[in-house]
């Protein structure tokens, strides 16, 4: 026996039409491909197959190495590694950075506040299981030559500082790239599964250089073949009437939920599929396509208002996933005066960006010279006729928070004040602002131990999952997301590697019987 590791994002082809609702299993009205009776020529056989380079990928891989076993890593990507080169922050707990700060944080106060950061239970799936590991992963990685340092309060991490920034020096080779020893093939892209009663023991595949299809025999995959966000037909069955805020992407290229044909092929079922990672706080980026985003940095110092003018949030949640779910219907508008679009920059993420490490920002000044997205006028009135608010109530709006800072009042929605600006002047601003579709929560459905499960919940012999496709936390659990979910797939990506891996090892004892 043999085993497979899958673990990249794969282009896939959306479809014409849309279910009214997402069906509870990833296979439900979708065609699934049976390869069991297939003959099949075998191109060749690795212990292990990694197929994609992202965090969970090369998570699994060198695990799998690091237990012995041979391991070929395939990438659909012309460059093997993009995942993990995006991926920057970390959400753990209990760390010695955080000692090292004076900072107390522990698995039970973080399970206390997960409820607050999600909006899921932490008693749910694998969220114990990975906050009792978070410290000891980036440790892990650490090991490898990454650098972990800084540690920062953030909504979507909780009241406690536990965001780590995990970096290298982004010259020469990464280093977990680096330390893999195995195999690696570039531009393979993973077709479907090959399966003998009712096990994964292989998979078919194309080179996309040549064109040349092959088989990899193997016991066990794992799938860890990253998000689907910029797959716009299944974030409409995921969350139907996402597509009609005009959404842009805030993820990698490649993500565009590749490993869903194949899970699809094993009737995979599916746990929250519609828990999406959505933030407000991005544009159009005017000078490249449909889709394509600027990030605003500093935008939340105005204020957030709806069609008619109105607020209905604190605007510090512009850095968190918890905004989208409260927007109203229509558009939503930043409004600020003179002098906030001095403090105001738009940066491209960073897969975006012409040279890798080399930040691209741009003054607000330069954008809004081009921009659909942003509105100048002289008054309150014309900007909001400008814009396409209400008039009545915008200027209601504006005069209302006036009023509040005039006497150093408390907000109605509970923001910090502190160096807040009043609206007023001659220069009148509105940014039309986009959902940015970042990361998906919910994903295939899989046990703590990385096994894929089917639609009645149980296991499919020889299969496993792990990271974004997942949701990010292995069994469920992500709920509406949090900052520095890279850390749970490359746990989730080491958890699946040494479970396939044991996987393998029993099954060729098995056989040698």
């Amino acid at each position: 026996m043999f085993l497979l590791v899958l673990a990249c994002t794969q282009t896939t082809s959306t479809a014409d039409s849309r279910d009214d609702s997402y069906p509870d299993s990833v296979t439900d009205s979708v065609d699934s491909t049976d390869t069991s009776d297939v003959p099949v020529e075998w191109t060749d056989s690795y212990d292990i197959v990694v197929v994609g380079s992202g965090p969970a990928g090369i998570a699994a891989a060198l695990t799998a190495r690091a237990s012995g076993a041979s391991v070929l890593l395939l990438d659909r990507d012309d460059v093997p590694g993009w995942g993990i080169v995006m991926a920057g922050l970390g959400f753990a707990v209990g760390t010695r950075w955080q000692a090292e700060r004076g900072i107390e944080d522990s698995v039970a106060i973080a399970a206390a506040e997960w409820p607050d950061i999600t909006g899921a239970s932490a008693e749910s799936g694998g969220v114990m299981d990975f906050l009792e590991h978070s410290a000891e992963n980036l440790e892990w990685l650490e090991s490898y030559g990454m650098t972990v340092d800084f540690v920062a309060v953030d909504r979507d991490s909780g009241e406690v500082a536990r965001t780590h920034s995990t970096g290298w020096d982004y010259e020469g080779e990464h280093p977990l790239l680096k330390a893999y020893d195995g195999d690696l093939r570039n531009e393979v892209e993973v077709t479907a599964p090959v399966m003998e009663d009712g096990a994964v023991i292989g998979v078919r595949w194309t080179d996309l250089a040549t064109g040349n299809e092959g088989a990899t025999k193997a016991g066990a995959v794992v799938i860890a073949t990253g998000g689907f966000m910029r797959n716009l037909d299944e974030i409409e069955r995921v969350k139907p009437g996402t597509l009609a805020r005009h959404p842009v992407f805030e993820t990698n290229l490649q993500s565009n939920g590749g490993g869903l044909p194949f899970l699809r092929a094993v009737n995979a079922g599916s746990i929250a599929p519609g828990n999406l990672g959505v933030y407000v706080h991005s544009i159009q980026d005017p000078w490249m396509a449909e889709g394509e985003s600027l990030l605003g940095i500093g935008i939340e110092a105005g204020i957030l208002v709806d069609a008619n003018g109105e607020r209905f949030i604190d605007e510090g949640y512009q850095k968190s996933f918890d905004l989208f779910n409260s927007l109203p219907d229509g558009d939503v508008y930043e409004v600020f005066t003179d002098p906030v679009p001095g403090t105001i920059q738009f940066s491209r993420p960073g897969y975006n960006w012409s040279v890798p490490s080399q930040l691209e920002s741009f003054r607000f000044e330069e954008v809004a010279a081009v921009s659909e997205d942003i509105f100048i006028a002289g008054s309150v009135e014309e900007l909001a006729t400008f814009a396409g608010i209400d008039p009545t109530g915008l200027a209601q709006t504006a005069d209302d928070w006036n009023s509040v800072l005039a006497v150093r009042g408390t907000d109605p929605f509970g923001r910090d004040l502190t160096g807040a600006q009043r609206l007023s002047g001659t220069t009148w601003y509105a940014v039309r602002l986009s959902p940015g579709l970042a990361k998906n929560f919910g994903g295939v459905a899989t046990d703590i131990d990385a096994e894929v499960l089917d639609t009645a919940d149980v296991p499919v012999p020889g299969l496993y999952a792990a990271g974004e496709v997942v949701g990010m936390v292995l069994g469920g659990g992500g709920g509406d997301g949090f900052t520095g979910s890279m850390n749970a797939c490359y746990y989730g990506g080491r958890v699946a590697g040494a479970n396939a891996a044991s996987y393998a090892e029993q099954h060729r004892e098995g056989a040698n019987r």
